[in-house]
């Protein structure tokens, strides 16, 4: 009659352990989850900097943008827009100050450079002047 209750309580004792390192599990693979969520968007801000601060050059070398929009693929190859999972663009800012003199004759403009993700989550976007003079 004693070995039933002993029995009944291990057992109790070892539903109760095996809760407590189910839940332990889930957190630690909660957390792991988040760190590689963190780690891929770490990674796409910096080619997305990359590709921002490449284009700016471009457009200062040439004087304005070469191309309004330009596609990568999920590894931050360029590629075709059917296959792209990242987008580069440039939209003329429509608040563009005046230039005067030389820069007025080389065509200054304001560009608002955004790269984003194809579902429209915005990655990284800021404004880059074209007034300056072109690289030779």
């Amino acid at each position: 009659m004693n070995e039933r209750p002993r029995a009944a309580h291990f057992l109790l004792e070892l539903l109760i352990a095996i809760a407590v390192f189910a839940v332990c599990a889930s957190v630690c693979i909660w957390i792991f989850f988040e760190a590689f969520n963190t780690a891929a968007d770490a990674r796409d801000l910096n080619y997305a900097l990359i590709a921002a601060r490449n284009a700016a050059e471009e457009s200062k070398a040439y004087g304005s943008p070469q191309a309004k929009e330009i596609f990568y693929d999920s590894d931050w190859q360029l590629c075709a827009e059917p296959a792209a999972a990242f987008i580069l663009s440039f939209t003329e800012s429509p608040n563009s100050p005046p230039w005067r003199g030389a820069a007025q004759r080389r065509g200054g403009q304001i560009y608002e450079l955004k790269v984003s993700k194809i579902n429209g989550e915005e990655i990284i976007s800021f404004s880059i002047s074209t007034r300056g003079n072109p690289y030779e």
